[in-house]
């Protein structure tokens, strides 16, 4: 298997992550409702990557990496523990064993009662038409948001064009109406931060990678846009040949839109 240098190497004058963090991570871990179930399958790619039980699998992204030697002797004992186990590498110091440990998370949290199927894009269009809108994240419907929201602000950890210099990062925020947060967050270690600073506006935490929990409603946000595996066999076949999300969501995967108000 290739092998990359997985060091978390952020850029330099971000603001300080949230000492909150931790305990988001705790609570989160201890949502889980099979957390005993046992893993058989763990499929890795540079952009996703996947952790199955006989019930259930979940999903993560990978952000581009794949496991050095060391990592490499955690995952051999991946197979044969309990999801809980597993889930634990979400407090790791490794930001690949995280992607592992969210994955395994995201497996051992269930549908909810009541839930839709929106895409984070229409939610967006929806609720931030003509209003001032932050996105956290790289999502193909930033281009749109830009058409129909009075400003968009984009906040992003790694330098790229059209975000926000960090330093503008808390004011801007403060004038948020929508806020779009990736849920890849919670591998950076920002996810508390972000919610933090954006309870007066709509939040909604959006992607693949985000947990289908309650304890991220109690945390500040307001609709959690994510999805769930309902065709592992072919989703795991994607998943190995590194196939992006708008592929992946073709082969088995079901939109599920969870509002707090639905909690």
């Amino acid at each position: 298997m290739e092998k990359c240098c997985n060091k978390h190497a952020p850029a330099p004058n971000l603001p300080a992550a949230s000492a909150n963090e931790g305990p988001l991570v705790d609570a989160l871990l201890g949502s889980m409702s099979r957390p005993d179930e046992i893993i058989t399958s763990l499929i890795l790619s540079p952009k996703f990557l996947s952790v199955g039980t006989e019930q259930s699998m979940g999903l993560s992204a990978s952000l581009g990496h794949l496991p050095n030697e060391a990592e490499q002797k955690r995952l051999d004992k991946v197979k044969g523990s309990s999801l809980k186990e597993t889930a634990a590498l979400l407090k790791d110091e490794s930001l690949f064993l995280r992607s592992i440990g969210l994955a395994a998370l995201n497996a051992g949290l269930d549908r909810p009662a009541n839930y839709g199927n929106a895409g984070a894009g229409e939610l967006l269009r929806e609720h931030g038409e003509g209003k001032r809108v932050g996105i956290v994240g790289h999502f193909p419907f930033t281009p749109d948001v830009r058409e129909f929201a009075a400003e968009t602000m984009l906040f992003e950890l790694a330098d790229i064009p059209g975000a926000l210099p960090r330093d503008q990062w808390e004011d801007a925020m403060a004038r948020c109406d929508i806020m779009a947060i990736t849920g890849t967050a919670l591998l950076t270690r920002y996810m508390a931060y972000y919610l933090e600073h954006t309870r007066h506006a709509l939040t909604i935490v959006v992607g693949p990678s985000t947990p289908l929990s309650p304890v991220l409603f109690e945390k500040g946000a307001d609709i959690l846009c994510t999805s769930k595996v309902i065709d592992p066999v072919s989703v795991g076949e994607g998943v190995q040949q590194g196939l992006p999300f708008r592929q992946l969501k073709k082969l088995g995967i079901e939109y599920v839109t969870w509002a707090a108000s639905e909690k």
